[in-house]
């Protein structure tokens, strides 16, 4: 299969792994290459595009152009936690697969975005109701995170750190992180680091968890495919149905720094309970929920026989799809407007374009 991925090339390498033929188009430094590991760094991310943006948003149309005469078979569009970079890409006669991974950031126009797209795997649970908005043409599903299938593992190093924490604490982005961090370093000695993970988490015997808005985040894969124990908070967002509580990771009440404290005391006291939790952790990841794990999920839907009706009457709904796109790129102008920044005008322009369709239908 031949297929184009877009923005934050999470599967790309794994696709190609699976026998798949894939281009791919990047934008800046907010989308992924699809290469990871420590030696990726941030100022790296984009170059391992086929076609690397200097700036966008940026027609299809123009993506589609300058690959000609390669045409894909499918899209696939990996959320970079951004406004929409590729207008037009429901005019492709093509299946549009959407991974949605940060809605409980951008829920306020996420849902009029899916109106574009055929199949639609969204990351936090909780959320997947909110993306089906033609249930006879498309199917929306839970797809969680995952840990890198090529380095998130056990790297048998010394585990010579207790509890660690390896994220930002920033009050502005995250002023419950903070509050809970402090509260529980007054009570245990926890080790915050910001920066590559893979060895830390290697060197840690159990890694603190806690998230933005009680979605399961990256952390809760790549802590525990690398051996480390994962204490993470109990949240309704899906974990309890992937991993058990007590068997494979270790569940303490969300902002509750006093039962962080006391369950972390217990795990790091008791080497026999916490390597044997970690094990178990460790060895679910691998058999289930790596990045190889989901690309071959992600072939299988994109190999749905009825993505060809989807397609076609996709193409018939245009003037529906077009007023969602319209509160999309209204949203987008406006923050962009609010930012001063550039943008603003070029989503300016593709909402005008969109109630022209809208209004010609």
């Amino acid at each position: 299969m031949r297929i184009l991925a877009l923005g934050n090339l999470v599967f790309a390498q794994e696709l190609r792994d699976l026998g798949h033929e894939v281009i791919t188009c990047a934008f800046g430094p907010q989308m992924k290459t699809g290469l990871f590991g420590p030696g990726v760094k941030q100022g790296d991310f984009g170059s391992g595009s086929n076609i690397h943006l200097p700036s966008a948003p940026v027609p299809i149309s123009q993506i589609i152009k300058a690959l000609s005469p390669w045409r894909p078979d499918a899209v696939l569009l990996g959320d970079g936690s951004t406004f929409p970079l590729f207008p037009g890409l429901e005019l492709l006669p093509v299946p549009l697969l959407w991974f949605a991974m940060d809605s409980h950031i951008h829920h306020n126009w996420h849902p009029d975005y899916a109106a574009v797209f055929d199949r639609i795997v969204v990351a936090q649970k909780a959320f997947v109701p909110n993306y089906l908005r033609d249930p006879d043409r498309q199917k929306v599903r839970w797809l969680p995170l995952f840990a890198h299938a090529d380095y998130d593992r056990p790297l048998q190093l010394e585990r010579i750190l207790g509890l660690t924490f390896v994220g930002t604490l920033d009050p502005a982005l995250n002023p419950e992180r903070v509050a809970f961090i402090q509260a529980l370093q007054n009570r245990i000695d926890v080790t915050v680091i910001t920066g590559d993970y893979t060895e830390l988490y290697n060197r840690s015997r159990v890694v603190l968890n806690q998230s933005v808005a009680g979605e399961l985040n990256f952390r809760t894969f790549e802590a525990m495919a690398c051996g480390a124990l994962l204490l993470t908070e109990k949240s309704d967002n899906g974990l309890e149905a992937l991993f058990k509580d007590r068997e494979e990771l270790v569940l303490y009440r969300r902002g509750d720094a006093l039962d962080a404290a006391a369950k972390a005391q217990i795990l790091l006291e008791n080497d026999t309970l916490r390597t044997r939790i970690a094990a178990s952790g460790c060895q679910q990841v691998h058999a289930a929920h790596t990045s190889r794990h989901r690309a071959e999920e992600i072939i299988s839907i994109l190999k749905d026989p009825a993505l060809e009706h989807a397609v076609r009457k996709r193409r018939e709904d245009s003037a529906t799809i077009q007023s969602h796109l319209c509160r999309v790129y209204d949203q987008a102008a406006r923050v962009h407007r609010d930012q001063n920044h550039p943008s603003a005008d070029l989503y300016e322009q593709f909402s005008i374009l969109a109630r022209k369709q809208v209004e010609a239908s």
